[in-house]
């Protein structure tokens, strides 16, 4: 599969195919990054594994949504889990 449009446009078309033979009607709405391609902000799929300071950055957002020091327990353990230090943090 390629990437870009070009990786929308053939599952997209056996969709359609699909629920033209069932006589079926539906709104498909794009979100993430599947959405970012196909307005062609982007060209290439997510990556694979986030970096530590990726998971650190989500944590930390993660963090600002529930202050909780039970939550931050959880996210540490979470960080732990995929091998990553929080740093103290």
């Amino acid at each position: 599969m390629g990437t870009g449009l070009d990786a929308f446009e053939q599952p997209l078309a056996t969709l359609g195919q699909l629920l033209e033979e069932r006589g079926q009607r539906f709104d498909l709405f794009a979100i993430g990054g599947g959405a970012l391609q196909l307005i062609g902000l982007i060209t290439r799929p997510t990556r694979g594994e986030p970096t530590r300071d990726e998971l650190l950055a989500a944590a930390a957002w993660a963090a600002t949504h529930d202050p909780s020091e039970g939550f931050r327990q959880e996210l540490r353990g979470a960080l732990r889990s995929l091998g990553v230090s929080d740093g103290g943090e």
